[in-house]
């Protein structure tokens, strides 16, 4: 059976590549007819400074009604994590994709939770559990890619492993508890491999900077090779669907168990489309034999990598699994 359409409303940041603005293109794509509200947008219309304050530190949450007041065909309301909270009180599904690990949920009471990380799960439910069990439906809402945004026929003109750093990074700093045993050894792995000369930095060579997009996408799409390294507990970044996209070889630094099946649960397996590695003396190894065709077949791995992500994990995947959440369809 066909999905029916929807008028959706998507309330998010306004980055060209972040998840708001996917989905809506996504959405779009599919025949809905989507709306899309941009949360400094909804903030600026906030006209008290004493109101904007309340809004901003999260102690007075947005009425999603006041929202929907000249808008009474919206029938979906998709939500993603920002710096504004937001108060369900309206009577059609409210989806709320919460990002990141270390920040509280900010959309009060939510139809559907959706988290893009799997151990985002157990985080939520042990550390807010009222919060968890007044929510209809939760569950993992893997990260996505747009093939539209990334050309997989660039020259690979970059040579050996390449690593562009990433926001995490560019932060240095000690910022909350939960923040910090996460996010702590984030570069260990990165700077070990710069000061071995395992890897090539761009962006200025500084492996702390975080560059623009267009600096990114330029880079990637230049690499044949790419080291991943990912906070704890999150295990994954979209940049591997966006590297496998680019047909770059993802070598992915895990630290786990959990880790490896987070991957292998999205698809990806060492030496099918990718490389694991925990240890990061098994770096020097990798680099050593990457041009040995008996120990990796790279250029197989690279593209089983691009059809996984073709088949699985663009926004059109992701806006189809959202429309069938809501309908209650099977996953």
């Amino acid at each position: 059976m066909e999905n029916r359409t929807y008028s959706i409303l998507v309330i998010g940041l306004a980055g060209s590549n972040e998840f708001p603005l996917q989905m809506l293109g996504a959405l779009q794509d599919l025949g809905h007819f989507v709306e899309f509200w941009d949360v400094y947008e909804i903030y600026n219309h906030f006209l008290s400074a004493h109101e904007r304050v309340a809004y901003n530190t999260r102690k007075k949450p947005v009425s999603i009604k006041s929202l929907l007041y000249n808008m009474p065909d919206i029938e979906l309301v998709l939500i993603s994590q920002s710096f504004l909270a937001f108060k369900n009180d309206v009577q059609i599904p409210v989806v709320y994709y919460h990002r990141e690990i270390n920040l509280p949920c900010l959309v009060e009471k939510p139809t559907y939770l959706l988290m893009n990380v799997p151990e985002m799960r157990e985080f939520i439910r042990d550390f807010y559990p009222q919060y968890w069990y007044n929510t209809y439906q939760n569950r993992w809402f893997p990260m996505a890619a747009n093939p539209d945004n990334f050309n997989p026929n660039r020259e690979k003109d970059l040579k050996g492993l390449t690593y562009i750093s990433q926001w995490e990074a560019a932060l240095e700093g000690y910022r909350d508890y939960v923040y910090h045993a996460t996010a702590a050894t984030f570069l260990e792995v990165p700077i070990w491999a710069h000061e071995e000369g395992l890897i090539n930095v761009y962006n200025g060579g500084n492996i702390k900077s975080c560059p623009s997009f267009d600096e990114y996408k330029d880079y990637l799409e230049r690499s044949k090779y790419h080291l991943i390294s990912c906070t704890r507990y999150v295990y994954i970044t979209r940049r591997v669907m966006e590297a496998a996209l680019t047909k770059t070889l993802n070598v992915i630094h895990i630290h786990c168990d959990r880790a490896e099946k987070c991957y292998n649960d999205l698809g990806f397996y060492h030496k099918k489309n990718c490389i694991l590695f925990r240890e990061k003396n098994d770096l020097k190894y990798i680099i050593d034999q990457l041009s040995n065709p008996n120990i990796f077949d790279v250029d197989k791995m690279i593209k089983n990598a691009y059809d996984l992500v073709l088949k699985k994990h663009t926004y059109k995947n992701r806006a189809n699994e959202l429309i069938n959440i809501v309908e209650k369809r099977a996953l």
